[in-house]
């Protein structure tokens, strides 16, 4: 008997007619004769069995895979990505992002403040007491213990884009919350004052010239200085790689209310920014002796541009043992018998309290400059890694142009005065861990970070600075 062995084909060329292949059948079968017999041809031309190729196979192992899911294609994606990441040197903090990349990133640090490193270094409190011998009565002391505390965070929202490999363009916006209060402890003779002698000095301030200071201060995510620029990798091997980083800092920061401002004694308030522009200018060096450590070096300086700050308001003096003018002692109702101006005691009291009732509404910050260098090393590992870094940050001491009256001169000295407008300097070591998510098929990496303020002079002492960062990496060229 003779019948086609199709099981053949799959090791066959297609092809349209395939011949059919004689086979003896077992003898034994109980086949009819005819059956065994092939239908008759015409002469000359060979018995053929017609198969179609292109008829899709029958057989369930045979047939086509099945379309993949969206996990699939998107884990598909997701490591071809990360494959073509992996062969980019994208080690260390010049690294740019890769052409087309959006990165986004958000960072918060928490602190708290209640001291202040003074210009020997020493860490006291933020506000210094104040001694106002033979008051109220001769031979007393009077102290003024100002204690100010309290806490708040820094965000930080970054966005960033891979121009090319080498050049990143990005903007910075910075918030700040904040919650700090100010409390006035006065002492006589060491004695806390009692209530009626503690109202008995707050007129006696106000008599003075010196409005009462503000007692808190809270704040929710107020914008600070924005921040925008580029970044370039000029040069980048395996072992050395270089970044410029030029930026400008625009005005777009929340000063201090002047009349509850830390700075002139009159509140717990801080600026959450200057409100002023700056240029800026960093230089970044990584070295990687080998794959899996990295020093970092960077210094950089910012040049504040001068501007426009709000004067603080002053009360006019009213205590009649100040007052020379008639006019004033009129207004007042002064006396010349029961309160006589006293030269003697107005010089006296005239280097605690000024009078500065006539300064104008606002006043000039001249430029300055700051100065910082950085230092640090990493432990990178398949992407995580672990460093710590030394920063130090060195700002001129701002000076104030105030107009050229009496009012305006005292004001400009007595800032002088003040610990809180003198240069100041601050050494700063951070610890973090960079944790990638990418092998969950997260696009996402985490930095939990930690900082100590170890020395500084003339700035305010933050502790208990914690925070993290949270970086997602968008493909913007793949999709657009």
């Amino acid at each position: 008997m003779f019948v086609p062995v199709l099981a053949m084909l799959a090791t066959l060329p297609a092809v349209e007619k395939v011949a059919v292949l004689p086979v003896q059948l077992d003898a034994e079968l109980d086949v009819p004769k005819e059956m065994l017999v092939p239908p008759a041809v015409d002469a000359g031309t060979t018995a053929t069995a017609s198969v179609d190729m292109n008829t899709p196979p029958t057989d369930a192992t045979n047939q086509a895979p099945a379309s993949p899911g969206p996990w699939q294609r998107y884990t598909d994606y997701f490591d071809g990505w990360i494959e073509k990441a992996l062969v980019m040197p994208l080690w260390g903090n010049t690294g740019q992002l890769p052409k087309g990349m959006l990165k986004i990133k958000y960072g918060i640090v928490f602190a708290n403040a209640d001291t202040y490193l003074n210009g020997e270094g020493e860490s006291v409190t933020l506000i210094p007491p104040i001694t106002i011998n033979d008051f109220p009565d001769p031979g007393d002391e009077l102290v003024i213990d100002p204690r100010v505390n309290g806490g708040g965070a820094e965000h930080t929202l970054d966005v960033s884009y891979g121009i090319t490999d080498a050049f990143d363009v990005f903007v910075k916006i910075p918030f700040t919350s904040a919650d700090t209060e100010l409390a006035l402890h006065m002492r006589r003779n060491g004695e806390d004052l009692d209530p009626l002698t503690r109202g008995f000095f707050e007129s006696f301030l106000m008599a003075n010239g010196r409005p009462l200071p503000g007692e808190g201060f809270n704040g929710s995510m107020d914008l600070g200085d924005m921040r925008t620029g580029v970044s370039w990798n000029p040069f980048r091997n395996e072992y050395l790689s270089v970044a410029l980083t030029p930026a400008v800092t625009l005005p777009t920061g929340t000063p201090a209310n002047p009349n509850n401002d830390l700075t002139f004694l009159l509140g717990p308030e801080i600026d959450r920014g200057m409100g002023a522009w700056a240029g800026n200018l960093n230089s970044s060096v990584d070295i990687r002796p080998v794959r899996w450590l990295i020093f970092s070096f960077d210094v950089g300086a910012s040049y504040r541009f001068g501007y426009e700050r709000k004067s603080p308001k002053w009360l006019a003096i009213t205590d009649c043992a100040r007052l020379s003018d008639a006019d004033e002692r009129t207004a007042n109702r002064c006396s010349a018998g029961s309160a006589p101006f006293d030269p003697s005691y107005d010089r006296d009291q005239s280097e605690i309290f000024p009078n500065m009732a006539a300064l104008e509404s606002t006043y000039r910050v001249k430029p300055a400059l700051s100065t910082t260098v950085q230092a640090g090393v990493t432990f990178d590992i398949f992407g995580a890694g672990l460093s710590g870094t030394w920063q130090f940050v060195r700002n001129e001491a701002p000076l104030f142009d105030a107009a050229d009256t009496d009012a305006g001169r005292t004001f400009e000295q007595w800032a002088k005065s003040l610990e809180m407008f003198a240069a100041s300097e601050v050494h700063v070591v951070v610890v973090a861990a960079q944790i990638p998510l990418f092998p969950l098929y997260l696009p996402l990496r985490i930095t939990p970070n930690a900082r100590w303020i170890v020395a500084g002079r003339n700035t305010v002492r933050l502790d208990n600075q914690y925070g993290m960062t949270i970086e997602g990496f968008i493909p913007v060229n793949d999709f657009f």
